[in-house]
């Protein structure tokens, strides 16, 4: 009965191989996929952040070469803001 079941797996042995080939093939394709996603988030993220500190500071130097306006715009801003929450 062993002999049988060792020829046995002697006959699926291959099949197993090809499959865990593929199976390997498959993982290793979606690792690389998974890696290149991952290098466009991080240059996104990272163009996000340089928009995000430019914006900060153009918002700073208006406000501090122009402080009566920036007062009246964020007065203006508030005032409207807190009619449509009132609502």
């Amino acid at each position: 009965m062993e002999a049988q079941e060792e020829k046995g797996f002697e006959r699926e042995h291959p099949t197993t191989e090809r499959v865990a080939g593929v199976a390997h093939q498959t993982v290793d394709r979606l690792a690389e996929r998974a890696a290149h996603a991952e290098e466009r988030v991080r240059q996104g993220t990272g163009r996000v952040e340089d928009y995000g500190r430019e914006t900060v500071d153009s918002i700073s130097r208006y406000v501090h070469e122009h402080p009566l306006a920036s007062l009246g715009i964020a007065a203006a801003a508030g005032f409207v803001l807190s009619s449509l929450l009132r609502r």
